[in-house]
């Protein structure tokens, strides 16, 4: 059994694994390498064989200024290209906190165009999940089809240049997407020494699961029982 919480929605419940289609694809690290994935703003990153979810997972260090940010990006094919052809329209990370906790985990789709817009969710971590030293799932519903007007009554926010940008549609950039981000985000105004490891970077198809959800829950945030220590 799962625990959910629906973002978006004063909804709490127990609730069933999702059933995913056949071109759900996973990447867990758990050859030792990056496999096509590139680090944001760590100054150390380690690709250790145990102590994922289960097994091998991505670890970064970060020490730096105020706001912290560190995460990673990739611009592999089976990762970018169009959603909507794929049927895919969930993303997932699972993500190990080490202290402190981070405040945020954001995914964000790159247009793949020279005006390089953006399609951004954030979901705030839960102060419970934050207590607790467990490997913690994150997923993100949307709809590759969605206007720019759907998306954002979802809480995305699609921007050009860092810009919100009006003629810029949602599912535009999820027709091309060059480049996938997801980082965690710490509010912290002050030098930073922090760790966090990343595993089961998860794109699957979810038959139903926006028409059962609506475009209004466009994310959840599910915390399952940790099977194995992280180091």
């Amino acid at each position: 059994m799962r625990f959910c919480l629906f973002v978006g929605a004063v909804v709490l419940l127990a609730c069933a694994p999702l059933t995913f289609g056949a071109m759900m694809l996973t990447e867990g690290w758990d050859n030792g390498q990056l496999n096509g994935f590139d680090t944001i703003d760590a100054e150390q990153v380690t690709v250790l064989p145990s102590g994922g979810n289960p097994d091998g997972f991505v670890r970064l260090y970060y020490w730096g200024p105020a706001f912290p940010l560190t995460g990673l990006t990739t611009e592999r094919d089976d990762v970018t290209g169009d959603y909507a052809a794929s049927g895919v329209n969930e993303l997932s990370i699972d993500v190990r906190f080490f202290d402190p906790r981070a405040d945020i985990i954001e995914l964000q789709f790159i247009e793949a165009t020279e005006r390089l817009a953006k399609a951004t969710f954030q979901l705030s971590v839960d102060e419970i999940v934050r207590g607790e030293p467990i490997w913690t799932t994150f997923s993100f519903l949307f709809d590759p089809n969605w206007s720019t007007d759907e998306a954002q009554a979802a809480g995305w926010v699609v921007s050009v240049a860092g810009e919100d940008a009006e003629t810029v549609e949602f599912n535009e950039i999820l027709s091309n997407v060059g480049r996938v981000n997801i980082t965690a985000q710490w509010d912290i105004f002050e030098e930073s020494d922090t760790r966090v490891g990343f595993d089961n970077f998860t794109m699957a198809p979810t038959p139903g699961a926006i028409a059962v959800f609506a475009f209004a829950l466009s994310s959840l945030v599910s915390r399952r029982r940790q099977r194995h220590p992280a180091y």
